[in-house]
């Protein structure tokens, strides 16, 4: 009894269709006439594959090119195995063979998904209208005398909308059955029933086409690509990546897989002549960055941008995102384009639109930071079209060289002159704040924490006025007051104290005048004074 089950089941196994087709490792110089690829191929370096007639691919696989070999299509038609669907234009008209039959009858129109109530569809055929809503399909009452039925459609382009089959059944007779390929039609075109790719190219060394067509494919271009006088449906985006070029003329794009009938990746090179593309909001084609990254030496700088990417986009206030637990962990990378649909269109640089209409970004980008010292910023205009931008927002090294009393010697409770020099040998002006130290106590000086303008390259000086209550020798020490932006760091100058020769204080004199305060006083009227100038000035 198994002995009759096992040759059963060998008779039946006999008699299973078998495909034979091509594919695998090529090593030499092959053609391909009127073929059906059965497993992924791969072209071996210093080889070529000439593909003629026909070539149907049996499933989801791929042709490598590698570095060195050459794959040519020859008028030839690529195709998978999925189906053909007939996608409308939000304005469209569908022409539907009818057969001259005498009298009246019905048209359905079967649709590849129920059509949403926002998209509003409405047909016209002669003088009636319908409307479409919430069905996959809908029957129309028509007069079959003419040799074609004209279908007019109108709705929102919310929904892509295709068509799988029409149905011409007469009142009297029987049903006749369109598909895509039988229909045509202002605003429509033949596009695959998937929405992925059925077969893939994808070349490192050399690709040539000339007179063919590809349906649902796709081709990726890490070498040189060549498309002449082709038609492509539903094979598109052709990917042209980063070190690749892509050279096409000629040739007819239809039912692109995204918005771009080519899409180029960061310094990928596109020559696009004489062609024909999906057009409407689909455009010829667009060059995209594969990132955009600001790098900044501090995680206080904050980005500002303007006309940033496909729509002009403009961000305020972007910096880095410190992360991590306890401390936080910055890398100093500020994302100018974001993520989603927004950050894919932020990254596209250079396009030509379904008109044919070249555009390139200009973008600005001001990085700031406000510190104690002033604003520090830095302007990038045009935006580079790279993936990383580092920002060098001139910055102020400033350092005090010298701190030198008016006398070497003083009466307590009395003030005595003291000039703080200081330079700045960095590409920034900085008003920088001082503080004064004795004996590691704070240094009683007027002003108590002095300011002065360091231009940029240049010296400065401002005076102070120092006075002891305690008789003896005493130093007066100074260091810069750094912003908290840049604390730990000598990227603007040092904490270190400077000090000046010593003074030494002696006790007051009986009726010798304390002239602390009356200087006070002059100083700050000084100043006030000083203030009402700049202002009526500006």
């Amino acid at each position: 009894m198994r002995a009759i089950l096992i040759s059963a089941l060998m008779l039946g196994l006999s008699v299973l269709p078998l495909v034979s087709g091509v594919g695998g490792n090529i090593s030499e110089n092959t053609v391909w006439t009127d073929e059906t690829v059965t497993e992924d191929t791969t072209i071996e370096s210093g080889s070529t594959l000439t593909i003629e007639e026909n070539l149907t691919f049996n499933g989801a696989y791929t042709i490598t090119v590698e570095q060195g070999a050459t794959l040519i299509f020859n008028h030839v038609n690529v195709s998978g195995l999925d189906e053909k669907h007939l996608k409308l234009n939000a304005t469209s008209t569908l022409l539907i063979p009818s057969g001259n039959t005498d009298g009246t009858g019905t048209v359905t129109i079967r649709f590849h998904q129920s059509i949403y109530y926002s998209v509003d569809m409405n047909i016209t055929v002669g003088s009636d209208s319908y409307e479409v809503v919430n069905t996959s399909e809908i029957s129309m009452n028509v007069d079959l005398s003419e040799s074609e039925i004209e279908a007019n459609f109108l709705f929102n382009p919310f929904q892509e909308i295709r068509i799988v089959e029409v149905v011409v059944e007469p009142d009297i007779g029987g049903a006749e059955f369109f598909t895509p390929s039988d229909l045509s039609g202002e605003g429509t075109s033949i596009v695959s029933a998937s929405d992925d790719a059925q077969w893939h190219v994808i070349n490192y060394g050399d690709l040539s086409m000339t007179g063919s067509h590809l349906f649902s494919g796709s081709i990726t271009c890490y070498g040189t690509c060549d498309i002449t006088d082709s038609t492509l449906t539903s094979s598109s985006p052709v990917e042209v990546m980063d070190n690749g070029s892509l050279d096409v003329e000629g040739t007819t794009f239809t039912g692109s897989r995204t918005w771009e009938d080519v899409l180029v990746h960061d310094k990928g090179e596109i020559t696009w002549t004489n062609n024909v593309g999906t057009g409407g909001d689909v455009d010829h084609w667009v060059r995209i960055l594969s990132s955009r990254e600001v790098l900044v030496s501090n995680p206080n700088i904050i980005v500002d941008s303007q006309g940033v990417g496909y729509y002009g986009k403009a961000n305020a206030g972007d910096r880095v995102d410190c992360k991590g637990s306890p401390a936080p962990v910055c890398d100093g990378v500020v994302d100018l384009a974001g993520t989603g649909f927004e950050g894919r269109t932020n990254r596209m640089v250079e396009w030509v639109n379904g008109e044919g209409i070249y555009g390139i970004e200009q973008a600005t980008i001001y990085a700031y930071m406000d510190t104690i010292w002033g604003n520090f910023s830095q302007t990038i205009s045009p935006v580079p079209h790279e993936n990383q931008i580092t920002v060098d927002i001139p910055l102020p090294l400033v350092e005090i060289t010298a701190i030198e009393p008016a006398e070497k010697e003083s009466v307590i409770d009395t003030s005595l002159g003291v000039q703080i020099k200081l330079v700045n040998t960095g590409t920034a002006d900085a008003n920088v704040k001082i503080q004064c130290f004795v004996d590691d106590e704070d240094a009683y000086i007027l002003p108590s924490t002095p300011a002065v303008l360091v231009p940029a390259g240049e010296e400065a000086m401002v005076p102070v006025n120092w006075r002891m209550s305690v008789e003896g020798e005493s130093v007066l020490s100074c260091s810069l007051i750094i912003p908290t932006e840049y604390e730990g760091t000598t990227t603007l100058g040092t904490t270190d104290l400077v000090s000046a020769s010593q003074v030494e204080w002696e006790p007051r004199e009986e009726g010798t005048p304390n002239l602390f305060f009356p200087i006070l006083i002059a100083l700050i009227i000084g100043i006030a004074g000083a203030a009402i100038v700049a202002r009526n000035r500006s």
